[in-house]
């Protein structure tokens, strides 16, 4: 019995991240939409700290956009499920990494220090 469930539980992995693989197209499209959201509030955070050296304040501005968002999204987070199991497959994650470098350039800003 465990192992059928074992064994069904893969298959159904399986075919969730191969569905992924095959809308690859519209990845893209997906962390464009909240990328943007995300980056709304991580400005307003930036703005709200002004000229801080507090350590703090920048990995709130860096860390706190994205569970703000999750939140305002409601459960179950779907996107949270979608972006946990992008970052896990190296090649998905690039394309994640590639299209929040380019919308939110504060991003580039904390990866530039």
């Amino acid at each position: 019995m465990a192992t059928e469930r074992a064994t069904s539980d893969r298959s159904r992995l399986v075919r969730r991240v191969t569905g992924f693989r095959r809308t690859a197209a519209t990845m893209p499209r997906i962390a464009h939409k909240h990328t943007e959201q995300i980056q709304r509030i991580r400005e307003r955070m930036v703005a709200g700290i002004g000229d801080s050296t507090d350590l703090r304040d920048w990995v709130a501005c860096l860390v706190r956009p994205l569970t703000e968002h999750l939140e305002s999204l409601g459960s179950p987070t779907w996107y949270a499920r979608f972006t946990a199991q992008i970052m896990a497959d190296p090649s998905l994650n690039e394309i994640m990494i590639e299209e929040a470098l380019t919308i939110a350039p504060t991003l580039r800003e904390f990866q530039e220090g």
